[in-house]
């Protein structure tokens, strides 16, 4: 696994425990980041460059790892906050993984009647980073879709697939799609939730 990887993944339960107000679990530097005792219980200093991880697997990270963990660790604080428009750890922690362009270019749109959030991507250069995510609260618990980039299957046309992440860390496909449009998503997967 690599180094920059590995750290986000000590930073995760510390980070998930804290109020989305805050921002001291941020790395504070693209080239340089500490952990201190209290965030992992070990001392660790860990220095890496993020050109040395491909731009595909830090969006990968951010929107197959991070994102879930967001959701369902946070008891709701991270789907509120988005909710209500405080979006800006959201942003900054996009801004800080992957790229100012890159976070500058997602979209949130709250579906207030179905108490859901759309994220909405830049078209992905590579499976099977997403063009959106639908995160949608369902009673006590909360779902987290995603449509993500195939790859061509012939003849067949599939642009994606309707996949997402449940609470255990577990992967969920629904299978391929033809459309490329956020409605088209939204009512895919708000349909199922009814």
């Amino acid at each position: 696994m690599k180094p920059f990887i590995v750290l986000l993944a000590l930073l995760l339960p510390a980070y998930a425990s804290n109020t989305l107000d805050e921002q001291s679990n941020l790395p504070t530097s693209k080239n340089s980041t500490q952990v201190s005792d209290q965030q992992t219980g070990l001392k660790q200093e860990q220095t890496t460059k993020e050109d040395d991880i491909p731009e595909s697997e830090r969006i990968y990270y951010f929107e197959h790892k991070l994102l879930p963990k967001w959701t369902y660790a946070t008891q709701g604080s991270f789907f509120e906050a988005m909710m209500n428009g405080h979006n800006q750890q959201f942003i900054a922690a996009a801004t800080e993984i992957v790229s100012a362009q890159y976070a500058e270019q997602i979209k949130i749109l709250p579906y207030l009647e179905e108490n859901a959030i759309l994220l909405i991507f830049a078209t992905p250069k590579t499976p099977p980073n997403c063009y959106f995510v639908m995160i949608q609260k369902s009673k006590d618990s909360y779902i987290y879709h995603t449509y993500e980039r195939t790859l061509a299957f012939g003849e067949y046309g599939f642009v994606g697939v309707v996949g997402g992440w449940n609470e255990g860390g577990e992967h969920l496909n629904m299978g391929p799609r033809k459309y490329s449009d956020y409605q088209s998503f939204a009512n895919d997967v708000l349909t199922k939730l009814e």
